[in-house]
């Protein structure tokens, strides 16, 4: 059993992958197939929240990850079920404490950082977070909203 199965006990299914340089400019084209992947299959997408956890979650992969490397690739994945879909984004770098940072956030976010703001606004807004293989591989999870 996959990874994907295991998040996704009913019947998940990739819906779009790709891989891309550690380069900023890179991200607006794979935000917007991603976004269009899940609204395609029913999914409703937010056009801020949701961008800005893609945005941010690619950011943190290309500058901390890969440190910029345009050698490195990022590789994004989405998934789906009938009840929610995901995204994958993982980078080639040593990963992180992610375990530290989420004591950092519940100890009390300091604002003033340049960095860390990211990592918890995805926590805000995605429905689960996990992050994997030490770091390397964050996946945000979305419900399906059935209101």
């Amino acid at each position: 059993m996959s990874q994907a199965d295991q998040l996704f006990p009913d019947g998940a299914h990739e819906l779009y992958t790709c891989q891309i340089p550690s380069r900023l400019e890179s991200r607006e084209e794979v935000i917007q197939a991603v976004l269009d992947a899940a609204a395609e299959r029913g999914f409703q997408v937010d056009p801020h929240f949701d961008r800005l956890c893609l945005d941010e979650a690619l950011i943190n992969a290309i500058t901390h990850g890969n440190a910029n490397d345009p050698s490195k690739r990022v590789t994004v994945r989405v998934f789906c079920s009938q009840a929610a879909w995901g995204v994958e984004v993982a980078d080639e770098g040593a990963g992180f404490d992610w375990r530290g940072w989420l004591d950092y956030v519940r100890d009390g976010l300091d604002v003033s950082r340049t960095s860390g703001r990211g990592l918890a606004i995805i926590l805000g807004a995605a429905t689960k977070v996990q992050f994997l293989d030490e770091g390397r591989r964050l996946r945000m999870i979305w419900q399906h909203d059935s209101s």
